[in-house]
């Protein structure tokens, strides 16, 4: 029978880390409904002890793990959706060490937050976040200072009704962006430039309705793939990182938005595919194409 460990009331998003130092996995679980965030440590042999919450702002979604203040403990950042009577908030909750938080900060957002991401954009040290705002298409970064607080957001688009996740995608050593666009039916990559900016956003095509994505090295090259969980399709796309070109450009040299074909990411593959009609959503690198999973 699988655990199911009690947690807050609606419970809408998870993450995993070593919350209290222990070696042991933890979990953090945002609680829609009763507007906290609820904290699991884990015992390290698959069970948890009790659940035990903290407040967050109105209606908390995504939940992201990071020392956000330098003092090497890990502390929580919670995107919350607010409502008419409430504000659309990030809240950082800083932790000690032991499993434990408290509210720190609160920052105003612009829009829903459909989900925030963790790293260092600006090659300081100090960590970043970055949101996926899933009303006016898309994300926010926030430097951090280092100290638990985050500089003003600075905002970049993306396609309609995003969600995103992190990476190194053109292997530069910079951290990228890859977001799903829901209403769009494809899934954009924003790459950084490494001093807290991201170049405009390309696209690629995705299934019907894509909703989340994860990063893998799927073909065995060393280089980061993508897969895009597709709601409506019913599938999920995988693509392979020679069909995610560093940059795309027309014949002035100019940057360019371009959603390339199924048959020229074969082409880019050198698989030699020919008939791409089977090749609904996804494609493969150094092993021919492959419909999605």
């Amino acid at each position: 029978m699988p655990l199911s460990p009690r947690t807050g009331t609606d419970p809408a998003a998870v993450v995993v880390g070593d919350l209290n130092r222990d070696d042991k996995a933890d979990l953090a679980i945002t609680n829609y409904g009763d507007n906290t965030v609820s904290v699991l440590l884990g015992n390290g042999d698959g069970t948890f002890h009790a659940h035990v919450d903290y407040p967050t702002g109105n209606h908390p979604g995504s939940v992201a793990i990071g020392d956000f203040n330098g003092d090497g403990q890990p502390d929580l950042a919670v995107a919350n959706a607010g409502d008419y009577q409430n504000p659309r908030t990030v809240r950082v909750l800083l932790g000690d060490g032991e499993g434990r938080f408290q509210v720190h900060v609160s920052y105003p957002t612009d829009d829903y937050i459909s989900s925030i991401a963790v790293g260092d954009f600006n090659g300081d040290g100090k960590p970043d976040l970055v949101m996926a705002n899933s009303e006016v298409n898309s994300v926010s970064l926030l430097l951090g200072n280092g100290d638990g607080s985050f500089q003003m957001h600075v905002d970049y688009a993306t396609g309609n009704g995003p969600s995103l996740i992190v990476g190194d995608f053109n292997h530069d050593g910079k951290l990228d962006l890859a977001v799903a666009n829901y209403e769009d039916d494809t899934m954009s990559v924003l790459l950084g430039d490494g001093n807290g900016t991201f170049q405009p956003h390309v696209d690629y095509p995705t299934g019907h309705s894509p909703s989340s994505l994860a990063v893998g090295d799927f073909n065995g090259d060393g280089k980061l793939d993508l897969a895009v969980a597709n709601t409506s399709g019913n599938s999920v796309s995988v693509l392979a990182r020679s069909g995610l070109p560093s940059a795309l450009k027309s014949p002035d040299g100019q940057r360019r938005r371009h959603l390339p074909s199924e048959h020229e990411l074969c082409e880019r593959s050198g698989a030699g595919c020919g008939d791409t009609s089977g090749l609904q959503h996804g494609w493969r690198i150094g092993s021919g194409c492959f419909d999605s999973i």
